[in-house]
């Protein structure tokens, strides 16, 4: 799967950080050593063959058990809409913690701020190709469906964060908020394996026009556009390393994630947590060393554009369904990465998968930018 690691060329790294200057995150914190990372499961059985390019879309509901939080792909034809996935937390649970579970004495403020979910939504956000800077703020409208829950059962505790009151504005524009929406966050933690999940998404107002199909498809472009930069194959001439967005992206999610997620202070103390987080540390981590590293690579690979590397013919930048089947066969040859692009309703979700472990991210077609993570 992977070659033999090797020394990248010197002026690579330096290259890359000049082509796409890093956006100024909103409070980066440093990156400890023992960072822990919150757990994030996609409950949705796949039906179909297991070929690079599966093509089935019927998605089977998930069972009331919860022996497994193994992540299954979730193929769809390429290009097509695909229903809503939803992880593990609010999929099972959410509508029982309404009914039988806690609520939470949270103020807006709290649910924006819990966990690091603002920065890191914040700092995803500035990712963006439009250049207009948006900032994410907490907004001082009421929203009816405000509330924060908490719901345990034999074997999880999950804490829910409900229709948080946002808004965005572009940096130096005047004019008034460009989008709102709400924050829909969750957290799980299985009490009997100690594993995590974690996942936030921004979804737009009822009240704002709905994204067009050319926005949708612009997106999409771009998502595509981004991926390929990820591989290396944004480059005209050797050395073909990873550069982009997606770059920033995960290494914004690599410093901004906490070091351990809130589910019920009273009976978890922060040291406890932070060593059950060390092994969902590591699962981020590999993805972050697989994609991002070009010490993954040997010299002979980046000296190659990505497509000669697995003997497949250069994709036709005009055929976005060619680049996408060209770049999931090539995460799965070169890094043993399952990658997926999922049409939702008003977003596109990317999903990594190897093995039990997902990294999911979210990209909204009006804003054109990153809007959501999840990670398991």
């Amino acid at each position: 799967m992977h070659t033999t690691k090797t020394g990248a060329p010197a002026h690579a790294d330096r290259t890359r950080r000049a082509k796409h200057p890093r956006p100024k995150p909103a409070g980066r914190r440093s990156l400890r050593a023992n960072a822990a990372f919150a757990l994030l499961t996609v409950l949705i059985l796949a039906v179909g063959g297991t070929g690079a390019v599966r093509l089935s879309t019927f998605l089977s509901a998930p069972s009331g058990q919860v022996e497994s939080f193994a992540s299954l792909p979730v193929y769809n034809v390429i290009g097509q809409r695909t229903e809503r996935v939803e992880f593990w937390p609010r999929a099972r649970y959410h509508d029982r913690a309404q009914a039988l579970g806690t609520l939470l004495p949270y103020t807006p403020r709290q649910a924006f701020e819990e966990n690091n979910l603002n920065l890191i939504l914040q700092n995803m956000l500035s990712v963006s190709d439009t250049g207009l800077n948006p900032i994410l703020y907490l907004s001082s409208r009421q929203e009816d469906g405000f509330a924060c829950y908490s719901y345990q059962s034999d074997n999880v505790l999950c804490r829910f964060y409900d229709q948080i009151p946002i808004q965005i504005v572009h940096a130096g524009k005047q004019t008034g908020p460009v989008y709102q929406g709400v924050i829909n966050s969750s957290t799980g933690r299985a009490l009997n394996t100690g594993r995590y999940c974690y996942s936030a998404l921004i979804t737009p107002s009822p009240a704002m026009e709905a994204a067009t199909e050319e926005q949708y498809q612009m997106a999409y472009q771009t998502i595509l556009e981004h991926l390929m930069q990820l591989s290396g194959g944004g480059h005209q001439e050797a050395p073909y390393y990873c550069d982009g967005p997606l770059v920033w992206v995960l290494d914004f999610l690599m410093a901004d994630f906490p070091s351990a997620v809130t589910f019920n202070a009273e009976e978890d103390s922060a040291e406890a947590m932070e060593g059950q987080f060390a092994y969902t540390y590591t699962a981020l981590e590999m993805f972050y060393s697989a994609l991002l590293d070009n010490f993954q690579k040997n010299g002979h690979l980046l000296e190659v554009p990505p497509w000669e590397q697995i003997s497949w013919p250069q994709p036709d930048s005009s055929d976005p369904q060619a680049m996408e089947r060209f770049l999931q066969e090539y995460y799965t040859t070169i890094y043993g990465i399952d990658l997926q692009i999922l049409r939702q309703d008003g977003c596109y979700l990317i999903l990594f998968q190897q093995s039990d472990s997902t990294l999911g991210l979210y990209f909204d077609p009006l804003l054109q930018a990153y809007t959501g993570f999840g990670i398991q």
